[in-house]
């Protein structure tokens, strides 16, 4: 591989701490992880725990809140601005997502797997093929449900034989192992097998990592540098939040919790992190970490 073709990999590694962000924006990252963005204000979690995820547990370096992506616990256009790295292609029901995504925030970024890529060498744990297409002199989304969760061996097995020094796919420009969108005021995407439905185990019937961080030394500098370069930014957490099960805000600070004024719903903060699950998913989220309901 030519010094060009490591150049272009490393630029690419280090998109997290060039993404270009409004100042101004208050900023809200989903699924960030063990490597959030370094200008991320508020992170979103399902888990402190490693369940699909490359590296290990969830950053805990600024304000964060856990619950569930589909049901996000914060009022109509809070953020300025949403970043979801490598979430989307996890979502059995995509539509709830990225209707969750433009009702919380009035722009953002989306990046997953490329389509061709997740066909040729999927993950199990990834329930969606996405890639983009023009549309109206834009780009959009393009999605396809799996229809299942385990590869074509024949397919993988030839693309791993073409993985060797001589055959192209190592000199290939890092985009075209991801899609990459960025949207305003409206996502478009359009799916194309909206008649499939996934039935495949939750996230709690996965087997998490065992915290190796299969990132090379170089991509592991950069994740240093970007938690080092982060921004600092006061975030009033109980302000941002609203009860994910009636939709009332603001929620009232209560012996260590967090109350809806309206159902009055209790929702705990442990160590400073509001656990904002939907109710019906309060007890399974709860059993996952190993902690009371």
């Amino acid at each position: 591989m030519s010094v060009t073709d490591n150049l272009r990999k490393l630029a690419f590694s280090a998109r997290k701490l060039r993404l270009n962000v409004p100042s101004d924006a208050l900023v809200l990252e989903v699924g960030s992880g063990d490597s959030p963005c370094p200008r991320s204000d508020v992170l979103f979690e399902l888990t402190l725990d490693s369940f699909e995820r490359a590296g290990g547990k969830t950053i805990v370096d600024r304000p964060l809140v856990l619950g569930n992506v589909e049901k996000l616990p914060f009022p109509d256009k809070s953020f300025g601005y949403v970043i979801a790295f490598h979430v989307l292609e996890h979502m059995a029901r995509p539509e709830l997502f990225l209707s969750e995504l433009q009702r919380v925030a009035s722009a953002g970024y989306l990046e997953t797997p490329s389509f061709w890529s997740e066909r040729v060498n999927p993950l199990t744990m990834h329930r969606l093929e996405v890639g983009v297409e023009p549309y109206d002199g834009r780009q959009r989304l393009v999605i396809q449900r799996k229809r299942r969760p385990d590869p074509d061996p024949e397919l993988t097995t030839q693309f791993r034989r073409g993985l060797v020094p001589g055959m192209g796919f190592d000199r290939l420009h890092p985009h075209a192992w991801v899609t990459r969108y960025w949207w305003k005021d409206q996502i478009d995407y359009r799916v194309v097998n909206p008649e499939e439905i996934i039935e495949w185990p939750e996230l709690s019937e996965l087997a998490p990592s065992e915290g190796r961080d299969p990132r090379t030394i170089v991509r592991r500098v950069l994740k240093s540098a970007a938690l080092c370069a982060r921004r600092s930014t006061p975030v009033s957490l109980s302000a941002l939040l609203r009860c994910t099960d009636c939709g009332a805000d603001p929620l009232l600070e209560e012996h260590g919790s967090l109350k809806c004024p309206r159902c009055e719903r209790v929702y705990p903060v442990i160590d400073g992190i509001p656990h904002m699950y939907p109710k019906a998913e309060r007890k399974a989220a709860a059993a996952s970490r190993g902690s009371q309901p």
